[in-house]
């Protein structure tokens, strides 16, 4: 009697649950993977192994069907943030190998089947070649070689195209894979991709024409606006404009993904213009429309406010599009309190006496000096998020926010929390006589037209 057996039919169907840019990256794999193994036909090394090659390309192709059963937040480990969204990434493993053992019994067998090079590929290819990573009762060649090729497709291909936002290029990936070979990767296997650097760009090249067209054509940004409350009558105290990048493939990118990576050189200055053009060309709407919001809060990096033109461009757009002083708020980073940039410090202070609300954003345990407000007077300090998580479980975090409260009290500063998630916090940062708010507690970021619907004078 024939064992059960899994349906290819039925992989495709999970393949149509998966979100767009990992099943580009399956179909990129197995090309990946067909261009390994048709250099590896002539080796002896190769032909010793006594494989299926057509059914491990398959069982590549298939390898992250169980990111259909996953939050699709968190398909991309790179978009994990934490220990719990991690967990929740390489739950697609296990998710996968219960998938293949409730409908295979051939998987548990050593043969050639699809089943048991789906299982292996599923199972191990997490696994580095020397014995690290998600499995770590296997290394070197124990480790199955269809779960071995696929660690070295999905790495080259996770690095090479990991979305718009990225900035690795093909020289990185390809050193990445140099790199990597013979410690996290199989040598043979490197080898073989990486052997004819120029073949294998070519090769990338071919792959990626089509799909970089399609990116080019929808790509783009988006702002979206997280409601700040005033904590004595939760009123709205005003909105924090944020800029998503809106990739074509991975949708709406939060800003904490691509912001760290663009901090490392000016292409964070742009991305600063352009989050403050479009929050003052939506403060002008937002008037106009009898929106209620308070002010716009911007987010402003260290290198941004260092350009001696800032001021200068704030006011041109401040006048262009007839937005009062009082409908913005700026926020700097607490690096600027270590007065390492002389630079941003004078523009502070230049806002600071145009009559800008000022605000120190992602304030936090080592934000310890307030030594620059002595003659650079903001208008509120906001608590970070990581501070406002660890009160909660901290005796001395709760200690060192309740010391903040009591300084900026006596100096006039107001005090804000960002990232309340619970009934909990909000009634922690209540009883420390916070001034404002804003967490996921009092719900997500919203579209200018929602803000508009429950903020504006023809709401419902």
């Amino acid at each position: 009697m024939a064992g059960k057996q899994i349906s290819k039919k039925d992989l495709m169907q999970q393949l149509n649950n998966l979100p767009s840019p990992v099943a580009q990256h399956l179909k990129r794999c197995k090309k990946f993977a067909e261009f390994i193994l048709e250099k590896a036909k002539s080796a002896d090394w190769f032909l010793s192994l006594d494989v299926n090659d057509k059914e491990v390309i398959s069982a590549i192709s298939y390898h992250d069907f169980g990111k259909a059963y996953i939050n699709k937040d968190y398909v991309h480990l790179q978009h994990c943030q934490n220990k719990k969204e991690r967990a929740e990434y390489y739950s697609h493993v296990d998710k996968a190998l219960a998938y293949v053992e409730k409908h295979s019994d051939k998987y548990a067998t050593t043969n050639k089947s699809f089943d048991r090079y789906l299982y292996d590929c599923v199972k191990y290819h997490h696994t580095n070649y020397d014995g690290t990573g998600l499995t770590k009762d296997l290394y070197g060649e124990n480790i199955p070689f269809v779960a071995r090729l696929c660690a070295v497709v999905d790495a080259f291909d996770t690095h090479l195209n990991v979305g718009s936002v990225s900035t690795i290029s093909f020289d990185q990936a390809y050193d990445y894979v140099v790199e990597a070979s013979g410690q996290l990767l199989d040598a043979r296997l490197c080898n073989i991709l990486v052997g004819d650097k120029q073949v294998l760009q070519d090769f990338c090249d071919d792959l990626f024409t089509a799909d970089k067209k399609k990116r080019e054509s929808k790509y783009g940004a988006a702002m979206r606006y997280l409601p700040v409350y005033n904590v004595s009558d939760k009123s709205l105290a005003g909105l924090d404009g944020a800029l998503l990048i809106n990739d074509p493939y991975f949708g709406l990118v939060p800003s904490n993904v691509f912001l760290p990576v663009a901090s490392r050189n000016d292409s964070i200055v742009t991305l600063n213009r352009i989050t403050r053009y479009r929050a003052l060309k939506q403060a002008e709407l937002f008037i106009r429309h009898e929106v209620q919001f308070n002010r716009i809060r911007i987010a402003e990096s260290i290198r941004a406010l260092s350009k001696k033109s800032y001021v200068t461009e704030l006011k041109k757009l401040l006048y262009v599009y007839e937005v009062p002083l009082d409908k913005i708020a700026i926020g700097v980073s607490d690096e600027l309190l270590l007065g390492e940039s002389t630079e941003a410090v004078a523009t502070v202070k230049a806002l600071i006496e145009m009559g800008v609300y000022v605000y120190v954003y992602d304030f936090s345990e080592r934000s310890s000096s307030f030594g620059m407000f002595e003659d650079m007077r903001v208008n509120e300090i906001v608590f970070s998020k990581s501070l406002v998580q660890k009160c909660l479980t901290s005796k001395a975090s709760y200690s060192i926010a309740q010391g903040f409260v009591g300084i900026a009290k006596e100096l006039g500063i107001a005090i804000g929390c960002d990232g309340i998630e619970s009934y909990e916090q909000e009634r922690l940062f209540e009883k420390l006589n916070v001034d404002f708010v804003s967490g996921k507690y009092y719900g997500e970021q919203k579209t200018a037209y929602a803000v508009e619907k429950e903020f504006g004078s023809n709401r419902d």
